[in-house]
């Protein structure tokens, strides 16, 4: 390993080990012990599975030629970590969700839908990204550079999803089909560029080869748009049921709400996420 990498090791070690005590620690102190113990299991699984995520993803794509060593894996996991702590902190802040307070504390299943959603689609670009990391000249900085461009698209499109009202739907209201079509499309938005964060990194001199490579990106990454153009005109319907169902309830006093077939789209979404990466394999 280089000074570099012993140095991205370290430091990203230390951050690993604040993000687990911030994302643990709180459901140990859940009173009843009891309290929404399914939906704290199912937050407890989710970095365990973005460690399985990257180190496989590290590992397999390797060819057990450049990075088969554990430093170099634990490298990534670690960073991986990092990297997830940093992008909840942000989606906490944009999206106004909180995994402590929506899930741990009111125990609201659709936030639970969201924040795993989020936090599974952020593991996939970092590992999608970490996984050709094995590509001969490639550094952890290269992991950086098409694993933040992979996150800025999500983020970007996952805010014009905000525009459509779900996830008020989900932290005031708590319904739990949008929670559902919200976290299916930051899953699939994951998938979608986990694939394209994965590119390989184009020949040639540093500027020429970053530019063939955000090129080569943004051409893996184009699928998102479908996902986009699919999902905003569903969210809007939806949107409009709600103020409806809304006015109705002001009206009648009772408010009525159809969701046998409002976790439907989340299927579309995935199965976009899931033709889109195969298709580009």
């Amino acid at each position: 390993m280089s000074a570099s990498e012993v140095s991205v090791l370290i430091i990203s070690l230390i951050i690993s080990v604040i993000f687990c005590g911030h994302w643990y620690t709180p459901m140990f102190r859940i009173w009843p012990r009891g309290r929404n113990l399914s939906k704290r299991a199912v937050l407890a699984v989710l970095p365990l599975a973005a460690a399985a995520l990257t180190a496989v993803s590290v590992g397999g794509l390797d060819k057990f030629g450049l990075i088969g060593n554990i430093f170099h894996t634990l490298m990534y996991v670690f960073l991986g970590f990092t990297w997830l702590y940093a992008g909840l902190l942000v989606f906490s802040v944009q999206f106004e969700m909180s995994w402590t307070d929506d899930v741990m504390t009111l125990g609201n299943k659709s936030a639970l839908c969201v924040i795993s959603g989020a936090f599974l689609g952020i593991a996939l670009i970092f590992s999608g990204a970490a996984g050709s990391a094995s590509q001969e000249g490639r550094s952890w900085w290269h992991v950086l550079i098409l694993g933040g461009l992979g996150c800025a698209v999500w983020s970007v499109i996952c805010l014009l999803l905000r525009k459509t009202g779900v996830f008020e739907r989900v932290g005031v209201d708590r319904d739990t089909p949008s929670g559902i079509r919200a976290g299916a499309f930051m899953l699939a938005g994951g998938l979608i560029l986990a694939r394209a964060a994965g590119v390989e990194w184009a020949a040639g001199a540093e500027i020429t080869a970053l530019t063939a490579s955000v090129t080569n990106f943004l051409k893996l990454a184009l699928p998102v748009t479908l996902l986009a153009a699919v999902a905003l005109p569903v969210e809007i319907h939806y949107a409009k049921q709600a103020e409806k169902a809304a006015k109705v309830a002001v009206e009648t006093g009772h408010y009525r709400r159809r969701t046998l077939l409002s976790p439907v789209p989340a299927l579309i979404y995935a199965a976009i996420g899931i033709g889109s990466f195969l298709f580009y394999s």
